[in-house]
């Protein structure tokens, strides 16, 4: 960050140098040879005049220059003084909420006492404390990729498996909407990845499209190998993207014009942190859609291993 400060500085200095020599040396030949000329002092008032005008343009700029550098100073240090609060807070929450998923084991089925109809406490706080859990993740993962700590453990990984395990891991919370969850998956897409990481960026857009669509809706996952890139793509029926929408896609902290159909939890980091580790591992994440009520199309494309 210092050496592109200097780099500036020298690119700014040379700059006027040089504007100054452009604006001195060609005016001299116009002075004309007789100094007691009333040409010649006007025109030396006038090349005078318009260097004090050049280095009074220049000096205001690099005040300019120097006030904006220590805005952003003070922006970077909030930034990392809010990253680091994330982590601490995020860290220090799952350790608890950990201990709360695994009391749930515990917890008895319970008959209820108006119904007569099984009721399972733990589970219930199991799926909420799971949510939790999600979200503490995510704020994690985010304080990491913007302090560009995140470690990649890259293999080889037949990609068909890593989404269906994502498939499965989500179709209890499709069903509980009364969704159809389809899966289709080109076999031999070969790509050398963290394997965890990319369950994670698929993971956000499957959920996403349970989360958003209505009840009783179909998503359609897909992974077909196109040349030497592998993609998938996670189709749904629901709300769509308005034009908004679109331009806000991916951002931090960024809410879209849909709400969650069953009152799930939203933060806005998801999208954004799946954006980040695609592009980690050289892939390119984007979302389509044909306007409000269409529905939506998000796909990952990854680079292949070549054969």
């Amino acid at each position: 960050m210092e050496s592109d400060t200097h780099r500036q500085d020298l690119f700014i200095g040379l700059a006027f140098a040089l504007g100054l020599v452009l604006l001195i040396v060609p005016d001299t030949f116009f002075y004309g040879e007789d100094i007691h000329s009333l040409k010649y002092w006007l025109n030396l008032a006038n090349t005078g005049l318009d260097a004090a005008l050049f280095i009074t343009v220049f000096v205001f700029l690099k005040i300019e220059i120097r006030k904006r550098r220590a805005l952003n100073a003070q922006l970077a240090k909030a930034n990392r003084s809010k990253s680091e609060f994330l982590q601490i807070a995020a860290h220090d929450l799952r350790n608890p909420l950990s201990s709360i998923l695994l009391a749930t084991t515990q917890i008895p089925r319970e008959t209820h006492a108006a119904t007569g109809d099984p009721f399972d406490a733990g589970e219930e706080i199991r799926v909420v404390a799971e949510e939790m859990l999600g979200i503490i993740d995510g704020l994690l993962d985010t304080a990491a990729l913007e302090k560009g700590t995140l470690k990649l453990n890259r293999a080889h990984v037949d990609l068909a498996d890593c989404v269906g395990e994502v498939i499965e891991r989500n179709r209890p919370q499709a069903e509980r909407k009364n969704q159809q969850l389809r899966f289709s998956a080109q076999e031999g897409c070969i790509v050398e990845v963290d394997s965890g990481r990319i369950k994670q960026a698929v993971d956000n857009l499957v959920s996403n499209a349970i989360k958003f669509s209505p009840k009783g809706e179909s998503i359609s996952v897909t992974l077909a190998c196109e040349g030497e890139h592998a993609r998938i793509e996670v189709a749904d029926g629901g709300p769509g993207l308005t034009a908004a929408d679109k331009a806000r896609l991916f951002r931090r902290f960024e809410r879209l014009s849909a709400h969650p159909t069953g009152g799930e939890p939203s933060t806005g980091l998801g999208l954004a942190n799946a954006r980040q580790l695609v592009e980690l591992h050289g892939g390119t994440i984007g979302a389509e859609s044909d306007g409000p009520g269409q529905g939506s199309r998000f796909w990952i494309t990854l680079p292949m291993v070549k054969s």
